[in-house]
């Protein structure tokens, strides 16, 4: 009864007490902090947007999200090996979008102002911070690549260095 006692002692203790919590995982925090929910700064939709993110990988983010003028989507590939403890990753990625503009001819003329609906092709590089806790924070820089049609039926095209500051929390 004695043995019993002590064995389910010792069981109970290293179960309710072990320290075998997300902090102290080794590793890349992207390979056990998967989901998460951010905010922007400028980005794909040009003044600032919230996002959802998920990591697939340690190495490739999935990403939706939408703002003030517009919606987008992408994945991002971020540099690091799954057993290091990499705070600090390099990526690249594409995001796919699409948003609402005033159109500048219109606007420039006069008349009614019509709001034109546009799509763009955003490429980021950058670097993210991540904590063990899943808090996290990115600055990029981007070309934006934007295409659509004026209200009067002309084509128009714009490319544009851009960037981004973002802050997440990935759980």
């Amino acid at each position: 009864m004695k043995t019993r006692l002590i064995a389910l002692y010792v069981i109970l203790s290293t179960t309710l007490f072990a320290q075998n919590s997300i902090d102290t995982i080794k590793g890349n925090p992207r390979s056990f902090r998967k989901f998460g929910v951010g905010i922007q700064g400028m980005g794909p939709t040009i003044i600032g947007s919230i996002y959802l993110n998920y990591f697939a990988t340690h190495n490739i983010n999935i990403e939706v999200g939408t703002g003030l003028f517009g919606t987008y989507g992408g994945a991002k590939y971020y540099l690091g090996k799954k057993e290091n403890e990499q705070l600090f990753s390099p990526y690249t990625g594409i995001n796919i979008g699409t948003f609402k503009l005033p159109d500048p001819l219109i606007a420039i003329f006069g008349g009614d102002l019509a709001w034109k609906r546009v799509y763009s092709v955003n490429i980021p590089l950058g670097v993210q911070l991540m904590t063990k806790n899943g808090f996290n924070f990115s600055v990029e820089g981007s070309f934006l690549f934007i295409h659509g049609n004026t209200a009067t039926g002309i084509p128009f095209k714009v490319t544009s260095p851009w960037g981004a500051i973002r802050i997440a929390k990935n759980f």
